[in-house]
């Protein structure tokens, strides 16, 4: 994905991408929603079975070490997370097992997960033999012989999860472009999540970012459910304060290039933020991207850039 122009290609068909980056933890145990609510911020307590939830692993200053997808299942509660931070994840939650039944296991080779985006991902599901399926519902059927799970709601609103056993990626990767999917590499991905505005940890949601900071607060955070890891910080910012600074969808003008992340200045020179993401197209005059704004300059009234040895790069709020 090249141009702006491929994006709307893109958008527009069935994309199927692998995600070798992802790691999976199975947990089992009688407790292993009850620890994990008593933990996280999202509320696993009241998720049914048989859906996924998003939410953050939080340090006690309430700090995202994070982002995590829990898929409560009947027997096992399943947790995605990407693979730069599945060893913090796992250490992190087993602190909190000491005095609960529930044993955490990487599982990350067993599994094969992909991606499948765009707005003909649910004729190809239909294709396949599939019902629709609901917002984070999970379903499991076969295509091909092979058994598949498929979590919609995994990182886009409108994107399904697909996972298999490690041994079966190619009749997965077969089934789905029999169907009409293309195959598609994480850089067009990238790319795509940056369009749509959705952050990625690492580049997006870096260590010293707390939820209220984001634009995925109230899908990953419940101040309604009861006690969490980092509620205190978290509970005390949105109902006394207000943050810094808010991570919002940005558009980067110029032909200036740069790499992230890159500090945003007024034109006083003084500091107004961060860019994080950048969805680069080469000879794009207009590139989307995301970054943390301070809070002052969130009326988008105010000239920003980030300076360069190459030139000026403009950078104004996304419609």
């Amino acid at each position: 994905m090249n141009s702006p122009a491929e994006f709307d290609v893109l958008r527009g068909s069935a994309s199927l991408t692998p995600l070798s980056e992802l790691g999976t933890i199975v947990v089992t145990g009688a407790d292993r929603a009850d620890f994990l609510a008593r933990v996280l911020p999202g509320d696993v307590k009241a998720q049914k079975t048989g859906t996924m939830l998003y939410t953050f692993l939080l340090t006690s200053k309430g700090k995202i070490l994070s982002d995590l997808w829990i898929s409560k299942m009947p027997e096992t509660v399943v947790i995605h997370t990407f693979a730069g931070t599945k060893e913090i994840v796992r250490e992190q939650l087993s602190k909190y097992t000491v005095v609960s039944d529930a044993t955490l296991k990487d599982e990350s080779d067993v599994y094969f997960n992909a991606l499948l985006y765009g707005e003909r991902a649910e004729s190809v599901l239909s294709d396949l033999g599939f019902d629709p399926i609901g917002t984070s519902e999970i379903v499991t059927a076969a295509a091909d012989g092979v058994e598949i799970w498929v979590r919609r709601g995994f990182w886009f609103d409108g994107a399904y999860l697909l996972t298999v056993r490690t041994e079966h990626a190619d009749r997965l990767r077969a089934a789905f472009t029999a169907k009409g999917a293309t195959i598609r590499d994480f850089g067009d991905l990238e790319r795509f999540r940056i369009c749509e505005g959705v952050p990625r940890f690492e580049k997006d949601l870096i260590n010293d970012v707390i939820p209220n900071e984001t634009n995925v607060f109230t899908k990953a955070v419940s101040l309604t459910k009861g006690c969490f890891i980092g509620q205190e910080i978290v509970a005390r910012i949105h109902y006394r304060g207000h943050t810094n600074r808010q991570l919002v969808k940005l558009v980067v003008s110029g032909e200036a290039s740069f790499d992230t992340p890159a500090q945003i200045v007024d034109r006083e020179g003084k500091k107004a933020g961060i860019v994080t993401s950048v969805a680069d197209y080469p000879g794009a005059e207009d590139r989307p991207a995301l970054g943390f704004i301070a809070r002052e300059h969130l009326e988008g009234k105010s000239e920003l850039f980030v300076v360069t040895p190459s030139g000026k790069a403009t950078i104004t709020l996304a419609p």
